[in-house]
């Protein structure tokens, strides 16, 4: 099982359920915003990737078609390859409560 992170999103190789909607994009597909500063880890690249939801399931896939790139203003850009994958927001724990990670 293929898998790839930047900074708090994980992108899970997995199969997209026939049930899930393709959700529509108008300019880049955000996978994450960041809380405290607003930078986005974001694909610009619409022809070669869509997004898609799992609402009875809540869950989030992205569909590459052909490599796309990964982005954000403060870490490194990185290729995604041809494939299917879950996004995964990551947590982290505190002792009190579990959090979504700030990036």
């Amino acid at each position: 099982m293929k898998m790839i992170r930047q900074g708090d999103v994980l992108l899970v190789q997995s199969v997209i359920p026939k049930k899930a909607d393709k959700i529509e994009i108008k300019n880049k597909i955000i996978l994450a915003e960041g809380e405290a500063t607003g930078h986005t880890h974001a694909i610009k690249d619409l022809k070669n990737a869509a997004l898609f939801a799992d609402k009875i399931n809540n869950k989030i896939y992205l569909m590459v078609f052909n490599p796309v790139k990964l982005e954000h203003e403060e870490h490194k850009e990185i290729t995604i390859p041809m494939g299917e994958y879950q996004v995964i927001r990551q947590r982290e724990y505190h002792p009190k409560a579990i959090s979504t990670v700030l990036d």
